[in-house]
């Protein structure tokens, strides 16, 4: 009762508030957004990529990793499995759910940490296994300003998500709106210095937006060990407190946990600070409950229910819930990922039907995958996008070179501005 009861304050204390996990609309303290994260196999080698706003920022002074953040890939051995209903005939186990869930082993960690300033990446391997400890570097590493990847159509998304977090609103049509959204990040009634004559409208917001990459390769027999198969991997920040402990303040796994998928602000401050694999059973079983209140919103956009819970038979609900409670992209090292195709969550919902890696590349459209399996269910996952933004490319497309990400946007007046989370929000709330 006690949890439904704090489940209940949350959603309550939320409504109307919408924002993405791409822009933390949350008072930022710290000195740093994370905004998206990657993560992929290809040849032996596994990539990851990470993308954040840097605070704070003004027009006059370009963001740049100045060495206060220290960022950390954290890297854990996964199995697979059904949580869900399943029956035993002839002594064998036979599950009825497409949905694999994702479980971390307890021995086994490697962790990537970097702490960036300016161009110089500095980072290092380190891995426990048995007892034993080891440290590597990476095989290539970079940092700098790049162009965002993300494709998102804001206005779509800040309307759909009004009925994911209150059952009172009018569930949206599962297409796009035509509106176009006009960029105004610089303001001024002077025509000379407005920029939306340098922009044209667009659908995806971040075609200007401009973040700190950093990305790194690293081999994956000699530095994470052998016999590596599936992992499960996420990102966090750490900032230095008035003790100089180094303390988490951001974390990102699977795109859009938070606030896209729960639309909830309300607990992304502490959900920022906990750890993706060490949470208390009470922690697990809140944001359990906020993902599944989420995509049950999701899923109602159709008109009707393709995640459903029974008692018997199949229980692909309670399997894609507990997927998502393990925040962080499952990537299965011994395939190759496609960089020109979809790819998240291809494992959890085709294992071993499937020649993708899983994880998540810089260049898919990860909005209209998620929310098209919300939606539809997990038949959509084999190709077909049946509920989409109408985004669907970045405007300085990702590459197939390290480090994947395109140069930065400053062809315009508003992209020398838009580089932090905050004059993003600033540019999609000005008139």
């Amino acid at each position: 009762m006690r949890l439904i009861l704090l489940i209940s304050l949350l959603i309550l204390s939320a409504q109307g508030v919408s924002a993405s996990d791409h822009l933390d609309p949350i008072p930022q303290p710290s000195l740093t957004d994370l905004s998206d994260f990657y993560a992929w196999s290809k040849e032996g080698k596994l990539y990851l990529a990470l993308n954040t706003f840097m605070h704070p920022v003004t027009s006059e002074h370009r963001p740049q990793f100045d060495g206060s953040v220290e960022f950390r890939f954290e890297i854990r051995k996964a199995k697979l499995g059904s949580a869900a209903y399943s029956h035993s005939h002839g002594g064998e186990v036979h599950s009825h759910s497409r949905v694999s869930v994702p479980s971390v082993k307890s021995d086994y960690e490697a962790q990537v940490v970097c702490r960036p300033i300016g161009y110089d990446t500095r980072c290092e391997v380190e891995r426990s296994d048995a007892g034993d400890s080891h440290r590597k570097y990476p095989l290539r590493q970079f940092s700098g300003l790049r162009a965002d990847a993300f494709v998102l159509d804001v206005i779509w998304a800040t309307h759909q998500v009004k009925s994911v977090i209150n059952p009172a609103e009018p569930a949206a049509p599962p297409v796009p709106f035509p509106d176009p959204l006009w960029l105004c990040a610089v303001k001024g009634n002077n025509s000379q210095s407005d920029p939306r004559k340098h922009v044209p409208p667009t659908r995806n917001f971040s075609d200007v937006m401009n973040v700190l990459n950093l990305t790194v390769e690293v081999d994956i027999e000699s530095s994470l060990g052998e016999d590596i198969d599936l992992l499960a991997i996420s990102a966090a920040a750490y900032t230095q407190n008035e003790s100089e402990e180094w303390v988490q303040v951001d974390r990102i796994g699977r795109p859009e946990v938070m606030n896209m998928t729960v639309g909830l602000d309300a607990i992304k401050a502490d959900y920022n600070k906990v750890s993706t694999f060490n949470q208390t059973v009470q922690q697990k079983q809140i944001y359990g409950s906020l993902i599944r209140y989420g995509v049950l919103g999701w899923d109602r956009k159709d008109g009707k229910n393709d995640w459903v819970h029974t008692n018997t038979g199949r229980n692909e609900l309670h399997d894609l819930i507990e997927t998502l409670s393990l925040d962080a992209l499952i990537v299965d090292t011994q395939k190759n990922c496609d960089l020109n195709a979809d790819n998240y969550l291809q494992v959890e919902l085709n294992y071993g039907e499937t020649e993708s890696c899983g994880g998540r590349v810089p260049a898919e459209d990860v909005i209209d995958t998620m929310f098209s399996v919300f939606t539809a269910g997990p038949s959509v996952i084999n190709g077909e996008s049946s509920f989409g933004d109408g985004a669907d490319k970045a405007f300085r497309q990702p590459t197939e070179e390290f480090p994947f990400f395109a140069g930065p946007e400053m062809t315009s007046e508003l992209g020398a501005h838009i580089q932090s989370s905050a004059l993003a929000i600033e540019a999609i709330q000005c008139p």
